[in-house]
């Protein structure tokens, strides 16, 4: 942005910049000319003020003049590095102007191939005898140009933008007023000549991504528009591939940004590599990219191209002695079956996308309409959770812990319940995710607890004395506010510390000290912690060496294989034994059969949990539930 700003002028500098424009205009003006002079500089002010293209300005100001100087023919070549460019020249034959075009600069290039080589005046008094001349005369003798006065155009830095010449049909040097009009010319030029070349500038600023080089979103738009707009003339078709880098936020996070801006640079080649030469790239934003395939031949033709992407992509890189395997997701769509504008194609492409980062990343997805249902439902059900957790619409409902060796009720764990008027039930394995996604969490659990440990203490005065477990998401070991929070409704309930126990999947439980802290604080205030889903998750032995948890719980998974594989039944005694050496109590999940529960007896287990006892069941159930099992 700082650099648009530098070469940005104001409207009021422009407005001073004319009037000096004006000023040195009319200090050449003639007397006794007629009022068109002055006609055609207010013109040309106008067309300089409004951003008329800078060749309709060019030819207009070479015939303003051409009419102050009856017989002369002028003509601005564009300085492009050292390469002469035609300019304005309305009245100069073509076949002289083909000729000049595209020629290097100069001392011996004519009068304006040496005028912007010197950056200083030249004047030929007679081409068919000048050196300079030497090998354009050719293309200057035959159509009358005999003498060629040549300014060099500047801008405010003094930097050589071109020049201006002015032709005559005869030998001869300008006198003092004709003088005056070429350093006037010039001047003019060069002020239509720069504000056009800092224009350029800022589009390509504007179009053009800084660091990949690639285009830009802007420029992408405007490609798009024009594309759709060409296609629907031509009845043709194309396809919006829209890529987005997997887990880069995880380089910026652990390498830097200057990394991230490295890989970034890296993957931009590798696209450029990975698809045709004619196909349309550009950098959307942060680590999204866009690309355009025209022609689709078939549906094989781009998929083979998707899948080199994502190959070229997958090539290890080091970056800052860093040995890194990128990946990226793609969502695919295309014109016109799956949107017929741009808004319509952005919205189908980067729904493919996010669906094809929900199947695991580092793959595309072409779009399907089923996937705009599933996107507006997913929409839908953020939307109603959000109020649904702030009225405190949901519901708990209470699974009992059964004491294996007594029979008796010793425990319930409380589960979240949502039953939405339109959209109905919502299972929590569909809105918990959700809940964590959009923020939810927090509230969502703080009003789980307080409900939970309500419940305890309305059932304490009816003689019932229950453990309450209540599962945690692992989004609160990353919040400095949920120790704090759990202290605070153990105060507002009356709850007593050691009657709540808080479940903490396995991923959770990490050797991280973050994590390791959260859990002594929560320790620290007499809670009881057990470890969910026991068996499935990668950390537990690491973990258990590390963490003060009271209980583990055995996931359903081996429950539910108990009686069909002895290698399952081994297993799982052997966390119950381990269970037990480390001072745990061990809870079986998901136990639905009396096979399933006289085998957990016999191999020693503390406690179980499944249907075989009961289903989850509201607060009024438990209350006249009996309270052993039989």
């Amino acid at each position: 942005m700082h650099k648009m700003n530098d070469i940005k002028k104001s409207k009021t500098q422009l407005i001073d910049e004319l009037q000096v424009l004006r000023l040195e205009i009319s200090k050449t003006s003639h007397p006794l000319k007629d009022t068109s002079e002055i006609e055609n500089s207010t013109k040309i002010l106008e067309m300089i003020a409004i951003g008329k293209p800078a060749l309709e300005v060019y030819d207009a100001i070479a015939l303003m003049y051409e009419q102050r100087n009856p017989g002369m023919r002028c003509s601005m070549l564009e300085l492009h590095g050292n390469i002469l460019m035609h300019g304005g020249a309305p009245s100069m034959p073509k076949v002289y102007c083909e000729a000049v075009h595209g020629l290097k600069n100069g001392p011996e290039v004519g009068s304006c191939g040496a005028s912007t080589y010197t950056g200083v005046r030249v004047l030929v008094e007679d081409i068919a005898t000048d050196p300079k001349w030497a090998e354009l005369k050719q293309f200057a003798l035959p159509h009358g140009l005999r003498s060629c006065w040549s300014e060099p155009i500047k801008n405010s830095k003094g930097l050589v933008l071109g020049a201006f010449g002015m032709y005559h049909n005869y030998p001869a040097l300008p006198n003092e007023s004709e003088s005056n009009d070429l350093k006037s010319a010039a001047r003019l030029a060069g002020f239509v000549m720069e504000r056009d070349h800092d224009q350029k500038h800022i589009r390509k600023l504007a179009y053009t991504d800084e660091l990949t080089g690639l285009s830009s979103r802007a420029h992408f738009y405007l490609y798009l528009t024009d594309l759709i707009e060409v296609t629907q003339e031509h009845d043709n078709d194309f396809c919006l591939l829209y890529l987005d880098l997997d887990n880069f936020k995880d380089i910026n996070d652990s390498l830097g940004h200057h990394a991230g801006d490295i890989l970034l640079k890296a993957l931009a080649k590798r696209l450029g590599e990975a698809t045709p030469k004619t196909t349309y790239i550009a950098r959307m934003s942060g680590d999204e990219f866009a690309i355009i395939i025209e022609n689709v031949k078939d549906k094989s033709h781009l998929t083979n191209i998707a899948q080199s992407c994502l190959d070229h992509i997958a090539h290890p890189i080091n970056i800052l002695d860093r040995k890194i395997t990128p990946s990226c997701s793609i969502g695919i769509a295309c014109y016109p079956s799956d949107g017929k504008d741009l808004t319509a194609l952005l919205k189908v492409s980067d729904i493919s996308l996010y669906e094809a980062k929900e199947r695991g990343k580092n793959q595309y997805v072409f779009y399907k309409k089923e996937l705009t249902q599933k996107v507006e439902y997913r929409f839908q059900i953020e939307h109603a959770l959000k109020e649904a957790i702030e009225n405190k619409e949901l519901s708990l409902v209470y699974q009992p812990q059964i004491d294996v060796r007594t029979g008796k009720i010793i425990a319930v764990e409380a589960l979240s319940r949502w039953h939405h008027p339109q959209l109905g039930h919502i299972t929590p394995s569909e809105f918990i995710p959700i809940a964590e996604r959009i923020g939810m969490i927090k509230p969502l659990t703080d009003w789980v607890l307080n409900t939970a440990c309500r419940q305890v203490i309305e059932w304490q005065k009816e003689g019932l004395l229950l453990r309450m477990a209540v599962n945690i998401s692992p989004k609160h070991f990353i919040d400095k506010d949920f120790v704090p929070m759990v202290q605070r409704i153990l105060n507002e309930t009356g709850m007593i510390p050691g009657q709540l126990e808080l479940e903490v999947t396995e991923s959770t439980v990490q050797t991280d000290p973050k994590n390791l802290k959260i859990f002594q604080a929560l320790k620290d205030l007499g809670i009881l912690l057990a470890i969910d889903d026991f068996g499935t998750g990668y950390s537990s032995l690491a973990s258990l060496n590390h963490l003060n948890v009271d209980s583990l719980k055995i996931d359903k998974y081996f429950i539910d294989d108990l009686l069909l594989n002895n290698k399952t039944k081994l297993l799982v005694g052997s966390m119950i034994k381990m269970g037990h050496n480390l001072d745990y109590y061990v809870v079986a999940e998901g136990v639905e059969t009396l096979e399933q529960y006289n085998t957990l007896k016999k191999l020693r287990c503390d406690a179980i949990q499944g249907y075989l006892f009961s289903k989850p069941v509201t607060a009024d159930i438990i209350s006249k539930t009996p309270s052993y099992f039989k």
